[in-house]
């Protein structure tokens, strides 16, 4: 009796490393986001230089004053680009992209009690979630 339960405790983990794999996959996907380097020049200047308050790199209204809301996004990713790299940086977005959607099986884990209903909320999730978890500032 006790090698059928050990038995479905080795299904479960089998089954919520595949769902994490798949979670992962997911969150893996990275279309191209054509502001990206300049959001990191603008971390690597604001660490150099301090935060800009006019615009510097603006061809039709240089010097004009600049309120940027994407200080801490930008200075993390030239931070992440400086000691990691673009390979870095991507694995760092899919890793918290998992991390996030870890917390949602476990909130849905613990107020329904059901794993394959926990996996099944979690991958359509995750699904409708990998189109908008962009490599961006604001994301």
């Amino acid at each position: 009796m006790s090698t059928d339960f050990g038995r479905v405790d080795w299904v479960q983990r089998v089954l919520a490393f595949t769902v994490l794999a798949t979670l992962a996959w997911t969150m893996s996907r990275n279309s191209p986001d054509p502001d990206l380097w300049g959001h990191v020049q603008y971390g690597r200047d604001a660490w150099a230089e301090g935060l800009a308050f006019s615009n510097t790199y603006s061809y039709t209204a240089p010097g004009f004053r600049w309120i940027n809301h994407e200080n801490i996004a930008e200075l993390a990713m030239a931070w992440a680009v400086q000691y990691w790299g673009p390979s870095g940086v991507l694995l760092a977005k899919c890793a918290m992209g998992v991390f996030v959607l870890w917390l949602i099986m476990r909130i849905v884990g613990r107020q329904l009690r059901s794993a394959m209903f926990t996996y099944g909320v979690t991958l359509l999730v995750a699904v409708n979630l990998m189109l908008f978890w962009n490599l961006r500032p604001h994301v």
